[in-house]
């Protein structure tokens, strides 16, 4: 094992050697014209991506060559057992991978802390750990999608997304990247045998390759189905969201109403006898939305910012970037790059800048603005500790504010405090709440609240309602319409149909990690319409079918054969393409033995 391990690295030893200078080299020169480590999440991802694509493409070339009949006849005939043989293989590429991924990682990050001002807090380092393992993860996808019988078994380079993209504490990412790692392993273990065609024996590796794969095929059919619809739909002029004019009545056509339409719209089926008066009234010059769009707030150590880590401050040439492990904002001079000035916050803030560049923080339960006079921040919001901000307030033309949180819609005064003139309770769930719009009428004001943000979701069918509130901030219903669906009940329901179960298991590792986000997800225990318990029941029921017709030509025993069936008619269509995967049909199995028959000999 020892000799083999040390043999593949001298097989890749001089591509490392010019891979690894190149990598720190290519990071050293992003480095010097942005700040990585504190950019938008999704450029980080690029960076990654093209990480992964060539760790992937070092798989298939090392897999590759080994899979030509004689070399892997070379390599499995060893006085070694097979898995022994495939931990030194991993084992090696492992140490190529961290050496050329994670160690030029590691020497950029910590050449930019000692030798610049850029700020670097140590949960970075672990990002790069994540990356380095997230590549490790790629590098097992292509082995074991080039020693698999079946083209199928490519789906298995969904697992590392399908565990591993979730926005919460690099640290917790890290315990999602092992058990990755160990299930691709013990995937790529099973393979290692002298008959690549030949199905996995045993309770043991048939678990260790089903497994992965259901997750990975359940990813596959869900989200790939999703991806298909939506393109034909768009290529067809028949999506909703991407059509000039969207669906009457539906919930898309709502969020896309300017807040004058969207109030008229939901007077048109109020029978108050008042309501043709304020139709009258309406209009663009008197109305505002209130924005509902923060339905979640930074976290700590988290791989990538979604929201900016810092702001400029042109009246004092300053840069100023959060640091976690500082607690607060580093100023640095603009041009320069020195240290100049340090500003505390309470905890971390969503930091937002607009064009005329007046900076503010938004927290959970306050908001501060930026004083540049003093280098301070000056809170001029708070709210209650059990409710959360769930967008910055917005001025009318009246010279008052309107900001919704999770429990209530408040009218502030137009004050540097912005005191409280009255607030009226959110008429539905906040999970749901999608846009606040509010008009000025003679005596009082009116506001429209949508619900059916997840509607999309197999959320139950979202509402709009117009309330009318007095000058005292007494509120009273005066319409309430119901908003359609705009996609099929089966696409909205698509991720629970195809597998119940699978749905379930998917979504334990973001309940069981710290959910950044100010609502919890949908509940499993979510109502289905018939449609989806029909199409739920026809997927088990063709599944466990064509597991029956797909073994009629195996080798599989009949107790085998017969969990098959049970698999597919509890798990769906993702178990029998991990069937289709692991188990060669006989016919197909001569075909193949007689092909390469000659190239043997």
């Amino acid at each position: 094992m020892r000799e083999l391990y040390l043999s593949e690295l001298r097989r890749f030893r001089n591509a490392a050697l010019l891979a690894a200078p190149l990598h720190l080299l290519a990071l050293f020169l992003v480095l010097r014209f942005c700040d990585l480590v504190h950019m938008h999440a999704h450029r980080q991802l690029l960076v990654m991506f093209i990480q992964l694509l060539l760790v992937f493409g070092f798989g298939l070339y090392q897999f590759g060559t080994y899979r030509q009949p004689n070399r892997w006849m070379w390599l499995m005939h060893r006085p070694v057992p097979a898995s022994r043989i495939a931990a030194a293989i991993c084992a090696a590429s492992a140490t190529l991978v961290a050496l050329v991924i994670g160690l030029p990682g590691l020497l950029a990050l910590a050449g930019t802390q000692l030798l610049t001002t850029r700020v670097v807090d140590a949960y970075h380092y672990a990002v790069v750990l994540h990356g380095t393992l997230f590549a490790m993860a790629a590098w097992l996808c292509a082995g074991y999608v080039m020693l698999n019988r079946s083209k199928l078994g490519a789906a298995i380079v969904l697992l590392p997304f399908l565990l591993q993209f979730y926005i919460t504490s690099v640290y917790q990412l890290l315990l999602l990247d092992a058990l990755s790692i160990f299930l691709l392993a013990a995937m790529v273990a099973t393979t290692m045998q002298p008959n690549r065609h030949a199905a996995p024996r045993g309770a043991g590796p048939v678990l260790a390759t089903a497994l992965p794969l259901l997750l990975a095929a359940y990813f596959l059919l869900s989200w790939g189905g999703s991806m298909a619809y939506q393109y034909a739909a768009i290529l067809l002029g028949a999506h909703p969201l991407n059509t000039e004019v969207p669906p009457a009545g539906g919930y898309t056509q709502a969020v896309r109403s300017t807040p004058d339409q969207l109030l008229q719209l939901g007077l048109a089926t109020s029978r108050h006898p008042r309501a043709a008066e304020w139709r009258a009234a309406i209009g663009a010059e008197n109305s505002v939305a209130s924005p509902v769009y923060l339905d979640r707030y930074p976290i700590r150590n988290q791989v990538g910012p979604l929201t900016p880590h810092g702001f400029s401050d042109p009246a004092n040439k300053l840069d100023w970037t959060y640091s976690q492990d500082a607690a607060g904002f580093i100023g640095r001079n603009a041009f320069t790059g020195e240290r100049k000035a340090f500003l505390a916050v309470p905890s971390l803030p969503l930091v937002e800048q607009d064009e005329a560049g007046r900076v503010s923080a938004m927290f959970p339960h306050s908001q501060a603005v930026y004083d540049a006079a003093s280098r301070s921040w000056r809170e001029v919001l708070r709210v209650p500790s059990d409710e959360v901000l769930l967008g910055t307030p917005a001025r009318a033309a009246q010279g008052r504010h309107y900001l919704v949180t999770s429990k209530r819609l408040l009218v502030l005064e137009d004050s540097p405090q912005r005191r409280e003139l009255f607030s009226i309770p959110l008429p539905g769930p906040a999970a749901d709440l999608a846009s606040v719009d509010i008009a000025t009428v003679t005596d009082g004001l009116l506001a429209s609240f949508v619900f059916g943000k997840r509607m999309i979701d197999g959320a139950p069918g979202g509402e709009q309602l117009t309330l009318f509130i007095g000058a005292g901030g007494q509120a009273m219903e005066v319409a309430r319409r119901p908003l359609t669906h705009d996609f099929p009940t089966l696409f909205e329901h698509k991720d629970w149909w195809i597998s119940p179960v699978l749905h379930a298991l998917d979504s334990v590792p973001g309940r069981l990690l710290a959910n950044p986000g100010v609502f919890p997800p949908l509940p499993l225990t979510l109502p289905r319409p018939p449609a989806a318990w029909i199409a739920a029941v026809l997927a088990a029921v063709l599944s466990a079918l064509a597991a029956w017709w797909w073994q009629r030509r195996t080798d599989a025993s009949q107790r085998l054969r017969a969990g098959w069936v049970m698999a597919c008619l509890l798990l769906g269509p993702a178990a029998f393409l991990c069937l289709a995967v692991m188990q060669p049909r006989r016919a197909r199995l001569t075909a193949r033995l007689r092909g390469s028959t000659p190239a043997a000999a």
